[in-house]
């Protein structure tokens, strides 16, 4: 019924254990229907097979050569024979010990091709403790949500492997695209089912990537516009091209734009050339539902930045008194 698709690199077996063992303790849960798909992502990374000798159910590794996580993902695609897959993160866990019996008892519906159900997010603050947020139906994370096989691969489904950020996101964005919106819904739980686990070196949440973040959110939207262009309404399509342009106005309407960021400045005026009058066919009231999101994303980015760091930072800031229009005006008449 379902394959939990893992990515493996070079963690530790400590940080998967609790994985397993959290998996191991799940009540009134069918095991048989079930298989855990561990990807490792080089062959030097293959974990010893007694690890998983006496675990109730199925644990499968496959090995490919380094290729990223989204290459480890993809492969545990095409290697899934399930009905139903999902994909875990290596140091991530269970909530608690009736969360894969929820899950099982709501996957055989045939109405559906993509599920999704509660789950934790952790985050770090300043003092060093932890700060958790409940999260569901979002784009950004891949967590918590359950996507049936043959819907990946009637519609070609796969990670972006050139993406270093955003590519779980591009993925679910894409994906949405593409279903039909009754056939998605939610499994409701007592509780969240998942724990998505902050780390210190994670590449999302290491210091000084944010700028690497950044060109991994525009390029992320322009993969979605190719996505809503080729599917969707042309009014949907131009909001998604406001969607970018705006968000990248967060991103370099900045003073003293960082060097990292100029090769993503370029890129964009030759996007905004191509797409200026699909930018200019969205109504007023979408633009401005749009400009809040992009602000409320760029201040919480710019903020979750701050907390990593554990210092308060003398940061660029977007400087809001130039309106989009005039900003982009100002791109066009530069040398």
């Amino acid at each position: 019924m379902l394959d939990i698709i893992m990515p493996h690199y070079d963690e530790p077996w400590e940080e998967g254990e609790k994985f397993f063992s959290m998996l191991d303790l799940q009540r009134d849960a069918d095991f048989s229907q079930i298989k855990v798909i561990l990807v490792n992502d080089g062959p030097e990374h293959r974990l010893p097979d007694e690890l998983f000798a006496h675990r109730p159910y199925q644990v499968e590794q496959i090995c490919i050569e380094h290729g990223g996580v989204s290459a480890a993902r993809n492969a545990g695609i095409e290697h899934s024979t399930a009905e139903w897959l999902c994909f875990c993160d290596f140091d991530d866990m269970f909530a608690e010990t009736y969360a894969l019996r929820s899950i099982l008892n709501v996957l055989p519906a045939p109405k559906y091709d993509i599920l999704w159900a509660d789950f934790y997010a952790e985050n770090k603050v300043r003092d060093g403790k932890l700060k958790i947020y409940t999260r569901g139906e979002n784009m950004v994370f891949i967590h918590g949500k359950f996507y049936r096989r043959s819907f990946l691969l009637q519609n070609s489904l796969r990670f972006d492997t050139a993406l270093e950020f955003n590519e779980d996101s591009a993925f679910n964005a894409i994906a949405n695209t593409l279903v039909d919106f009754h056939r998605t819904g939610k499994i409701e739980t007592p509780a969240p089912i998942y724990i998505w686990t902050y780390r210190e070196n994670s590449a999302t949440t290491t210091p000084g990537n944010r700028c690497k973040a950044l060109i991994g959110l525009y390029e992320r939207n322009k993969r979605v516009c190719a996505a809503f262009k080729e599917r969707l309404p042309y009014l949907r399509y131009c909001a998604m091209v406001a969607r970018t342009v705006i968000d990248t106005y967060y991103a370099l309407n900045v003073p003293n734009l960082p060097d990292e960021l100029m090769e993503m400045k370029k890129d964009f005026l030759t996007f905004y050339q191509d797409h200026k009058n699909d930018y200019a066919s969205v109504d007023l009231k979408t633009l401005r539902q749009i400009k809040e999101v992009s602000r409320k994303e760029y201040k919480r980015g710019i903020e979750e930045e701050e907390e990593r760091r554990d210092i308060d930072q003398n940061r660029e800031v977007v400087d809001e008194k130039t309106s989009v229009t005039a900003w982009l005006r100002s791109l066009e008449v530069e040398p």
